[in-house]
């Protein structure tokens, strides 16, 4: 039927048995005459060989461009040719440091080196407009390390093109990298280049940010002593000179080289901090580091005469994720001490562990399901009795800080091991034990000796003996407070630990219900 378009005629390999019964195989090219006449014997197998994937004559652009892939090269080629103008370019291209991937002709190893697209424009028949060769591969990247939708970051191809490159590097020779980092817009390690400076590393990082502090840079540099030991060296290098094309200050880079752009000292981002609820001027606010609690609360026109102060809430990040990592804590805990009951139980027949087990599992179930806050507490209440708050207000804000200040409040809530759970509107004169009474009394499960009250601020008072036992609370009860009857540890083994978890869910509870109290 003739041969496909595809079909690589001159390798064409004809298997044969020879005349000793072992196979051979013979060249033939059936692309000429002569080779298609070759006699053909008994047995004989043809095998015509496709052509080779591989395409030359072409260079490919990938990135942040308009049409990346595959373009005709011919000889003479050069940079803007294949990128002829700012219309190619996406936005934000970075100009000044494009990746040229390079093949050798003869072993096939790859070379990296760079080109800057915005000089190549402004001189495009020096040397800068780089001539292209065959199968080359131009990255164009965008400024900066971040990744646009459906395309990889810098940094992901970049240490993919060093690590084809340093793959290929001879035993014992240095591989060609350098790192930079710091205050600049993509901090990573790129090919050292023949003759590349201090310059080209900070053209090749996308440049200084605007936390940079021009004035000095760092250079770590490692040697080899002796061929014994690596030893590092620190050059002090002048960054101000760097950038004003001072020679003498633009370093040569050597293999492994480290560069280091410092921060301006004392430097600082942008805090947002939002006061929500019961002030003169509540919103967003943007704050430096130092800024108080009274700074801010003098910004936002101090609290209204509706401000429950005894209420606030401070709402931290940090501290958000110190308490979620204390509940995963405790979850883990929780289930050791779970999973040991359970096996000493079965080990010894008894069953009289399986209440525990069960409410154990329980407790479990509830603390993976808990929420952090993060809730600072803070006794807003000085504010009011006029008492001295200058710790307080002393406090330094953070960035993301919450401060909520809600209205006032009339009432005190039961929570915990009660008939009925509820709030109840605040009475002069009412005890503790008398809300709890009006919310029905205690369970059978209930621990009467350690009930306490959270005030409104978050703040826990302590244990008081109830006429439960035979004696009244006598706790001086106030607006917003809640009381909390604990779950009795001491009718199920080994509850030691678990009573903490009751109090973590409890504590947990009232602030995660403070807050969304306020938000509602």
């Amino acid at each position: 039927g003739g041969l496909l378009s595809t079909a690589f005629a001159q390798g064409a390999q004809l298997e044969r048995i020879s005349s000793d019964k072992t196979r051979v195989i013979i060249q033939v090219d059936a692309s000429k005459a002569e080779g298609r006449r070759f006699a053909l014997q008994d047995g004989d197998q043809l095998r015509i060989p496709s052509v080779l994937d591989k395409i030359y004559d072409q260079v490919e652009l990938f990135g942040h461009v308009y049409r990346p892939g595959a373009f005709a090269w011919y000889d003479g080629m050069r940079l803007t040719d294949l990128l002829g103008g700012m219309s190619e370019l996406q936005q934000q291209a970075d100009l000044e440091y494009l990746l040229i991937r390079r093949e050798a002709p003869q072993t096939l190893d790859v070379e990296l080196l760079s080109a800057n697209l915005k000089a190549a424009l402004q001189e495009p028949e020096s040397a800068k407009n780089i001539r292209l060769h065959s199968r080359d591969r131009v990255y164009v990247f965008k400024l900066g390390d971040d990744c646009a939708e459906g395309k990889r970051c810098r940094s992901e191809i970049v240490r993919e093109l060093l690590n084809e490159q340093n793959a290929q590097a001879r035993s014992g020779e240095m591989k060609p990298i350098i790192t930079v980092g710091g205050q600049v817009r993509a901090p990573g390690s790129y090919p050292l280049e023949q003759g590349m400076t201090v310059s080209d590393a900070i053209r090749a990082a996308a440049g200084l940010n605007e936390r940079a502090y021009v004035e000095q840079a760092e250079l770590v540099r490692f040697n080899t002593s002796g061929g014994e030991r690596r030893v590092a060296e620190v050059l002090e290098l002048d960054l101000q000179g760097v950038l004003r094309g001072n020679p003498a200050a633009d370093v040569p880079l050597q293999p492994y080289d480290n560069l280091h752009i410092k921060v301006i000292p004392q430097w600082s981002d942008e805090w947002t901090v939002s006061l929500e609820g019961e002030f003169n001027f509540p919103g967003n606010f943007t704050i430096h580091r130092g800024e108080t609690l009274r700074d801010v609360l003098d910004r936002a026109g101090g609290l209204t005469n509706d401000a429950f102060p005894s209420a606030a809430i401070l709402l931290r990040e940090e501290l958000k994720e110190r308490e979620q990592q204390s509940i995963a804590d405790a979850a883990a805990k929780l289930r050791s001490d779970l999973a040991s009951l359970a096996l000493e139980s079965a080990a010894a027949g008894d069953d009289s562990a399986a209440e525990t087990i069960a409410m154990g599992n329980s407790l479990l179930a509830q603390l993976q399901d808990a929420e952090a806050t993060g809730r600072l507490v803070l006794p807003f209440d000085r504010l009011v009795n006029g008492e001295s708050a200058d710790e307080l207000l002393s406090l330094e804000m953070r960035d993301g800080d919450r401060l909520l200040m809600p209205g006032k409040k009339f009432e005190v809530t039961v929570i915990g091991e009660v008939q009925q759970p509820t709030s109840h509107l605040f009475e002069t004169g009412m005890t503790r034990d008398d809300f709890i009474a009006k919310s029905g009394g205690l369970t059978r499960k209930a621990d009467k000796r350690n009930i306490y009250v959270v005030r409104a601020s978050g703040e826990v008072v302590g244990t008081q003996k109830s006429r439960w036992l035979g004696r009244r609370g006598d706790i001086q009860l106030r607006p917003g407070d809640t009381i909390v009857v604990p779950l009795n540890a001491d009718r199920m083994r080994p509850m030691a630990f678990w009573t903490g978890v009751t109090q973590i869910l409890y504590q947990g509870a009232i602030s995660v219900a403070a807050v969304k109290t306020f938000n509602n």
